[in-house]
């Protein structure tokens, strides 16, 4: 009936409202049958009767139940409403409105206008009715309310099979475009900009952190110069050297760098199957792999290189400075 609607399993499974399904008790889409669901903009209570499996994320209803939302979405015709059989109306002369355009009066009109009379040019009086309130309203048909709004509409919306043969028929009357594929590119743009901004706001944080790094790398290795000078000076080769300092960047990134590329990578995998969190981005394991083989070149790149200047000079001169 009327005040019944079919929901898809689509709206279910979307992100958007899941987490708020599960705080209502909601767990599976049967559990969706028997709620009500109110359209504040009609103020309008549904009951869901049914699910869907056609994936499309719409919600069906009665065709007159449909008639009535985009009129009362849309009053472009005023202050005019829609006359129903079902309507509490004493009708004092003439007839109610059947035909596109036809229009019933208030008593306090009589005076005013006869049946057949054109009424504000475009409706035509076909009848008058007992007015009891103190508002002088109007009654049209459905159709003339939804034939109003199509002339001042600028945008309509049709869905059709073969929306090629659409554009072959209505193109030369109407811009006519896809809003599916309107809507993906908008989303595309909107996920590339949301992409770029998380990748510069990472790349930034990277940036500082990797800075701090060479500072707090720096500061360690300047207290050990001496301990360079000593091994040189006691005959310890410079490969040796080389090997100790790369032994120790092996161990530091494989306890700490590592482990935190694996907590990172999970927690980002855990928000991206989020119900949650519409998170976007999806890290593979690769990329998680890149992120670590690149930390440990640049460590090691960052320790070796001081050590490759110190040990070009003599253990003398390593001994002597004064800044360490």
């Amino acid at each position: 009936n009327d005040k019944e609607i079919v929901v898809d399993i689509s709206i279910f499974n979307n992100k958007a409202f899941k987490s708020t399904f599960r705080v209502s008790g909601i767990m599976e889409p049967e559990d969706l049958i028997g709620n009500q669901v109110y359209f504040d903009s009609v103020d309008l209570d549904l009951e869901i009767v049914g699910i869907s499996n056609k994936l499309n994320n719409t919600m069906y209803l009665m065709k007159d139940r449909i008639d009535y939302m985009v009129i009362e979405n849309n009053k472009s015709f005023g202050d005019a409403s829609i006359y129903r059989d079902d309507e509490d109306i004493n009708i004092i002369m003439g007839t109610y409105p059947t035909k596109l355009y036809d229009v019933l009066l208030p008593s306090e009109l009589m005076e005013s206008f006869g049946i057949g009379d054109a009424y504000n040019e475009r409706y035509t009086v076909v009848g008058f009715y007992e007015n009891n309130s103190i508002d002088e309203k109007v009654y049209i048909t459905a159709d003339t309310a939804k034939d109003i709004i199509s002339y001042y509409n600028e945008y309509y919306t049709a869905i059709v099979k073969d929306k090629d043969k659409l554009k072959q028929d209505m193109g030369s009357y109407y811009k006519v475009y896809s809003v599916a594929d309107e809507n993906k590119e908008e989303y595309n743009l909107n996920r590339q900009d949301s992409i770029m901004s998380t990748f510069f706001s990472a790349g930034l944080l990277m940036f500082v952190t990797l800075v701090f790094v060479i500072l707090m790398t720096r500061a360690s290795f300047l207290s050990r110069i001496k301990e360079v000078g000593l091994l040189r000076a006691i005959g310890v080769s410079k490969s040796d050297i080389y090997r100790m300092f790369s032994g120790e960047v092996a161990i530091i990134i494989g306890i700490g760098g590592l482990a935190g590329v694996l907590v990172g990578y999970y927690g980002m995998k855990l928000l991206a199957e989020s119900e949650v969190f519409d998170f976007g981005v999806y890290v593979s394991p690769w990329i998680a792999l890149l992120v670590f083989l690149g930390i440990f070149i640049f460590y090691v790149i960052v320790v070796l290189i001081p050590v490759f200047f110190v040990l070009h000079k003599t253990p003398a001169s390593i001994l002597s400075r004064k800044d360490v």
